[in-house]
């Protein structure tokens, strides 16, 4: 079997359990509720229209296949941290004031923040119920929980400190990577779940956990390139709401630190206009930050391989997880 129908028999089986744990929790509820539930998640009047790219619970499935478990056993840990997943977009989305999400209005958009918040929270408790219904022993499902709850409490962590450094004009870089925790604290449990569900020891779990987060490293500077260079039509978010919304991200940091145009303008003006954004944007066209963001990504992404190689030495199960995760340097959206 090739990697590729591999990867897509594990999205479908994701998409099934999302589904089934939905449904398994909303039989009496009402109908809107579970169908703003099911909005968040990409499903329409039962049909998919944007349900994101699953990655994280797919690398789960993977980490758990390379690792030699059969990964169906893993499909209700891979659906909890997608529905962690998506509780933390609900809340970033209004956080950030973010209109669109896939390319459509976000929760709060179309129902208000009150109920969005509520939406939020909801997939956030269907995630602790699907964790708990895996297979495995009691030691290995309650270590597995978790090791989900401490990745969403590192996840909340992070974005205080995102929201926080919004407002302050001294953020470093190094203020950066303790931010971006909140970013790798899912790809991290994600490796840490498998190594749980494998019967590694602590030691060898805390290494997985923390190759896991170096993929998270890697994501989120890539993610922050696109964020100002990408294609909106493709990733169905402005290439402008990063600057308009102040985000300290690894370019923005790194042009507040290098270029003094863009620090003197960024100060001076606590709120953007179009013309401020537009300004700022040419700044950072006409410069190096760019190609020093993506520098940046490649170095994150050698590290990644590197303990990859000496923590997965069975290469023909961790083809489908190296393949995986090697698309980051080739995304788009």
């Amino acid at each position: 079997m090739s990697d590729q129908v591999l990867i897509q028999q594990m999205r479908s089986a994701v998409d099934h359990e999302l589904r089934s744990c939905v449904s398994t929790q909303f039989t009496s509820l009402p109908e809107t509720f579970k169908s703003m539930v099911e909005y968040q998640m990409g499903w329409e009047n039962g049909r998919p229209t944007s349900t994101g790219k699953r990655l994280r619970p797919l690398i789960l499935l993977a980490a758990c296949h390379a690792l030699g478990i059969n990964w169906a056993s893993a499909l209700p840990a891979a659906a909890a941290i997608e529905l962690a997943h998506n509780f933390s977009l609900v809340h970033d989305d209004i956080q950030d004031h973010s209109e669109t999400r896939r390319g459509k209005p976000t929760i709060w958009v179309k129902w208000g923040e009150a109920q969005a918040i509520n939406i939020g929270d909801a997939i956030l408790a269907l995630a602790t119920i699907e964790i708990y219904t895996l297979s495995f022993d009691t030691e290995k499902k309650l270590s597995s929980a978790r090791a989900m709850q401490n990745a969403v409490f590192s996840l909340t962590k992070g974005q205080y400190l995102d929201l926080a450094n919004e407002n302050s004009e001294k953020t470093s870089i190094e203020d950066y990577w303790l931010v971006k925790e909140k970013t790798g604290a899912l790809f991290s449990v994600c490796f840490e779940i498998a190594a749980i569900l494998a019967g590694k020891s602590p030691s060898e779990i805390r290494q997985y956990a923390d190759l896991g987060l170096q993929l998270g490293l890697v994501f989120q500077v890539q993610d922050d390139a696109l964020g100002i260079w990408g294609d909106n039509l493709i990733t169905g978010k402005s290439t402008e709401s990063d600057i308009h919304s102040r985000k300290k991200t690894f370019p923005i940091i790194f042009a507040l630190e290098n270029l003094t145009e863009f620090g003197n303008l960024w100060v001076k003006c606590k709120q953007f206009t179009q013309e401020d954004v537009d300004q700022l944007k040419t700044i950072l066209d006409r410069s190096d930050v760019y190609q020093v963001t993506e520098m940046k990504a490649n170095v994150l992404y050698q590290e990644f391989v590197e303990k990859f190689d000496v923590l997965f030495i069975n290469h023909e199960k961790s083809s489908v997880l190296k393949s995986m995760v090697q698309n980051l340097l080739s995304r788009n959206n």
